[in-house]
């Protein structure tokens, strides 16, 4: 693919390159606002289809007021920021087993469209990106078993509630993965295709560098503390 000159390689370590901040925002979005669905209807099977359309109207109005103060960034810029701010907040207003599940709720949405519909998104493109899903997975096979745990102690399974997530939130995955893609491929001036065969080419590269230790500290802190 070809990159601006001003941007930096997905390798390099200077941390907020526009390659790795779009990358974040894939996951920092969904991620808040799968928490607060997952957090509020725990232990309440009612109030989970409830609690996804909450959660969609709350991404919808952080969208809303980043893009606001913002316009003069693209739309998946513009909200990342206010995202990891919200994310950090969360964790930090909360101890013990809210914070655990504050944390794998943060985590599954991280995993979900990294994984799921990232995938998904560039299979429909025609691009088969497993060898970045694979990567990713096992990146954070521990994590992600960790995560499993402590979301099955309520009165879903893990699966169950991977599940019910991914569905109630598709209105958030689907516009966030297209809108973070569609900026990738503004930025490099080639097609989203094109990006999907990137994350085919280098997919343990880029998997490593979305690496939760890297890309949001405080919630891998708060997911090898939970208990």
């Amino acid at each position: 693919m070809t990159k601006p000159s001003n941007a930096k390689s997905p390798g390099e370590s200077t941390g907020k390159t526009w390659l790795r901040k779009t990358m974040v925002i894939l996951c920092w979005v969904v991620g808040f606002v799968a928490a607060k669905m997952i957090v509020q209807s725990y232990f309440d099977k009612q109030a989970f289809k409830t609690a996804g359309a909450e959660a969609n109207k709350s991404m919808e109005e952080l969208r809303a007021k980043a893009v606001a103060e913002h316009p003069d960034q693209p739309a998946a810029f513009a909200i990342h920021d206010e995202a990891i701010q919200r994310s950090s907040e969360e964790l930090a207003q909360k101890s013990g087993n809210q914070k655990a599940k504050e944390a794998a709720g943060q985590f599954i949405g991280f995993y979900m469209i990294n994984v799921r519909t990232r995938h998904d998104y560039c299979k429909d493109l025609g691009v088969d990106i497993s060898p970045y899903t694979k990567a990713f997975a096992a990146e954070h096979e521990a994590l992600y078993a960790k995560s499993r745990t402590i979301l099955g102690r309520g009165p879903y399974s893990p699966d169950k509630i991977e599940d019910m997530t991914y569905e109630q939130l598709q209105p958030i995955l689907q516009k966030t993965i297209s809108e973070g893609m569609a900026t990738l491929a503004k930025q490099n001036k080639v097609t989203e295709k094109d990006i999907c065969q990137g994350y085919s080419d280098k997919g343990a590269e880029l998997a490593s560098e979305m690496h939760l230790s890297k890309v949001n500290p405080a919630l891998y802190k708060a997911m090898l503390d939970a208990r």
